[in-house]
C-alpha cells in the first residue's frame, strides 16, 4: 500500500492538529535527527502538531506475551518533547542516586524525545538509534485501587526500528 493512502487509512485527518506557530523543537534539523526519512512521514510531522487516529490502530507487538498496542494520538509539540524530559530527567535523577560516582551525562533526557506523554505510557524515539519504544503502566490500574497492585509495574517495549517503520507497521483493526 502506497503511504499516503495508509496515513489516509489509519489518521481522522479532520481531527489531525495543524501546527499554528513555528516549533522551538520539531525543525528539518531536529526532524532529521530522529530518523525521519520518508517524505510522506517528513510531511506530517512537519504539518501537525498533534495527530489523531481512528479508533482501532494498533501497532504489532513482537512479544507473545504482550497484546498489540491501541494508539490514539500522537503529539509532534514542543510542550509533550518538554514532558518527556522532565520524566526522563526524573530517570536520569534516581540513577544518580543508586550510583553517586556516575557522571552527569542525563543520558536519558538528552537521547530520547517524547511523541506521546500522559499519566499511563510514553512513546520514545532514541535520538541515538533512532528505535522507538513504548514506557507503559503494565498493571491494570482499576486493579491497584480495588486490588491493591504494584504502582511500580512500568515497561518499556520496542515498537519499531525507527520512525518510518513504526508507521508501516501501525493497522487498523477490523
Amino acid at each position: 500500500m502506497d503511504r499516503q493512502k495508509h496515513l489516509e487509512e489509519i489518521l481522522e485527518i479532520e481531527d489531525c492538529e495543524v501546527r499554528e506557530e513555528e516549533s522551538y523543537y520539531y525543525d528539518d534539523e531536529f526532524i532529521e535527527s530522529l530518523g525521519i526519512e520518508k517524505e510522506e512521514y517528513r510531511d506530517m510531522v512537519k504539518k501537525y502538531s498533534e495527530i489523531y487516529f481512528k479508533e482501532t490502530v494498533y501497532i504489532p507487538i513482537d512479544d507473545e506475551n504482550i497484546n498489540d498496542k491501541f494508539i490514539s494520538y500522537l503529539y509532534f509539540d514542543d510542550e509533550t518533547v518538554e514532558r518527556g524530559k522532565n520524566m526522563l530527567t526524573e530517570f536520569d535523577e534516581r540513577e544518580y542516586e543508586k550510583n553517586p560516582d556516575l557522571k552527569r551525562t542525563y543520558f536519558w533526557r538528552n537521547n530520547y524525545v517524547a511523541i506521546d506523554a500522559d499519566e499511563n505510557e510514553y512513546i520514545f524515539i532514541s535520538k541515538e538509534t533512532k528505535e522507538i519504544f513504548m514506557y507503559y503502566f503494565a498493571e491494570d490500574i482499576h486493579k491497584i485501587f480495588t486490588e491493591g497492585g504494584n504502582r511500580e509495574k512500568w515497561k518499556w517495549i520496542k515498537l519499531g526500528d525507527n520512525f518510518d517503520e513504526f508507521f508501516d507497521k501501525l493497522y487498523l483493526k477490523k
